[in-house]
């Protein structure tokens, strides 16, 4: 269950990189979004949302990217990605 939906989650993620590298900024959002919903309760999820506002500010979403950053300030307890987050 919970493995199950973190391996899910990493395989939404590589297959986003994949379609990014292609230059399918659409389709390797979708598929970060949806990576996203499963790895919620997991570390990494905060990578995720970086990558996320990165694919929205590639497609001129600046809106939507501005959102995601702030999702991830909240996220990042810590403030290991804080730096990032600043580069809007």
């Amino acid at each position: 269950p919970r493995i199950v939906r973190g391996g899910r989650a990493a395989a939404s993620w590589a297959s986003a990189i994949a379609w990014e590298q292609q230059g399918d900024l659409r389709q390797a959002t979708k598929m970060v979004r949806r990576g996203l919903q499963l790895a919620e309760p997991y570390v990494f999820a905060l990578q995720m949302r970086l990558v996320l506002a990165r694919l929205y500010k590639a497609q001129g979403k600046q809106g939507l990217a501005s959102m995601e950053l702030e999702r991830l300030e909240k996220a990042d307890l810590l403030g290991q990605l804080r730096p990032l987050t600043l580069l809007r």
